[in-house]
């Protein structure tokens, strides 16, 4: 891409967000939330509406700050964060992908909810030879 062309901004559901800046409001009310951008702020200030489309850099800065501030880094206490979230997210309208006692089906069908919460770039979902295992692929991002 050359200096002159823009680079489109990309988007993130309200959805994926939503735990996340709830999560930080709370944390707020005693702890500061030092040096974020006023876009973030703003996110993590406004009604969240679930169904609408959001810029994807301040929802990064904010999983930033989450990650330096809250978890300090640790890849175990951030992993334990993203289960739990998309455990919750799973529960929700989209447990329509999930089905009981059908692992290898409902792991393969979760590449489809890629595009219904990002607006760029492409998951596949390779099924390995065991059956007990996926490789996820993202694509453009």
């Amino acid at each position: 891409m050359t200096p002159t062309m823009s680079q489109p901004t990309r988007h993130v559901k309200g959805i994926v967000q939503l735990d996340l800046i709830k999560y930080l409001r709370v944390y707020q009310r005693s702890n500061p939330l030092p040096g974020l951008s006023a876009e973030a702020e703003e996110l993590l200030h406004s009604r969240v509406i679930v169904s609408s489309w959001y810029a994807l850099a301040p929802f990064l800065e904010l999983l930033a700050a989450t990650d330096s501030l809250i978890l300090k880094g640790d890849e175990n206490a951030a992993l334990e964060l993203g289960a739990s979230a998309g455990s919750q997210l799973l529960r929700s309208s989209y447990r329509a992908y999930i089905r009981d006692g059908e692992f290898a089906e409902s792991v393969m069908a979760v590449r489809h909810l890629w595009g219904t919460h990002y607006d760029f770039g492409a998951v596949t979902a390779e099924l390995q030879a065991d059956q007990t295992s996926v490789v996820f692929t993202i694509t453009g991002f």
